[in-house]
Order: structure tokens, then C-alpha cells, then sequence
């Protein structure tokens, strides 16, 4: 696939846990913007989970910025690419938990769409805003976390 970087275990299940219950208590900023299906959205700023990624990713600078996403039943997101509005190279994708149905996050690849496997504690990391994508509709309940990176050697 084009240039899509994963770590199949970049956090583990009770971290992704711990993550959940976390962007659940947040009263962060709601977002509402029309493309978005069934989900919700909490854009928040940690300080220390940065940090913590920072050590774990030492090849980019980490945005402060994090988004929180869950969908619900029917969720989903239409082909697009992302619009950054700071210095961000790369869309980081934390996936929080895989006891869903379908739901998979998809890049289009010669007019193709392909699914990218989730797996609880995955991340994947690939330029939003170049690379086509989406996700199908999701069966159950999905979590996901979207940050923001800055790739140290372009």
C-alpha cells in the first residue's frame, strides 16, 4: 500500500482502555463538522500523551492536538483527504478497540478502495492529505485517536 506505515502493537489493550475511559470524560471541543456520520468527536490537548508517543514514534515531532473518535452503529467517513491547518506532515491512527463489525479505515489505491486491518493498539501513520480515504460503515461501537505528526527528516 502506498506509503503507509503500521505498528500492529504501538499500545497495548489496557492502554487503549485507559485512552477510552480518558477521551470519554473529556469535555473537549464537540466536533460537528457535516461530512461526519454517526460519530462523535472530541478534539483535546495532553501534554503528557505526547510525550509518551513522542518517545515511542522518535522519528516525529508529536502535534499537540489529539482527536477522539467514536462511531456509532452506522458511522463512518467518506473518501477524502485530510486538511492540516499547522505544520503537520502525516495523519497518525490509533485504533482503541476491534470488537466491531466492518468499519474497516480504507485507502484508495488505483481506484480501488483497500481495507486496512484493525487491531486493537495499531497505529497507522500515512500523509492525510495526499493519500485518498475513508471508512466503511461501522457495525457496534468503534474508538479511534487522530494526532497530527511532523516527519523530522523531510
Amino acid at each position: 500500500m502506498q506509503n503507509i506505515i503500521s505498528y500492529e502493537t504501538f499500545i497495548t489493550s489496557d492502554q487503549c482502555k485507559e485512552l477510552i475511559r480518558l477521551c470519554e470524560s473529556l469535555d473537549g471541543e464537540v466536533d460537528r463538522h457535516p461530512m461526519l456520520v454517526q460519530q462523535y468527536r472530541v478534539k483535546f490537548r495532553n501534554e503528557t500523551l505526547r510525550m509518551e508517543f513522542r518517545n515511542l514514534l522518535p522519528n516525529y515531532e508529536i502535534n499537540n492536538r489529539f482527536t477522539y473518535v467514536k462511531y456509532d452503529n452506522g458511522g463512518c467517513v467518506p473518501v477524502h483527504c485530510d486538511e492540516y491547518s499547522e505544520k503537520v506532515t502525516h495523519t497518525a491512527l490509533i485504533y482503541l478497540n476491534d470488537d466491531y463489525g466492518d468499519g474497516e479505515t480504507y485507502i484508495v489505491e488505483d481506484m480501488c478502495k483497500k481495507k486496512i486491518n484493525k487491531k486493537i493498539g495499531k497505529i497507522i501513520i500515512f500523509k492525510g492529505n495526499e493519500i485518498v480515504h475513508g471508512c466503511y460503515p461501522v457495525i457496534g461501537t468503534k474508538n479511534i485517536l487522530l494526532f497530527g505528526l511532523i516527519y523530522l527528516n523531510d
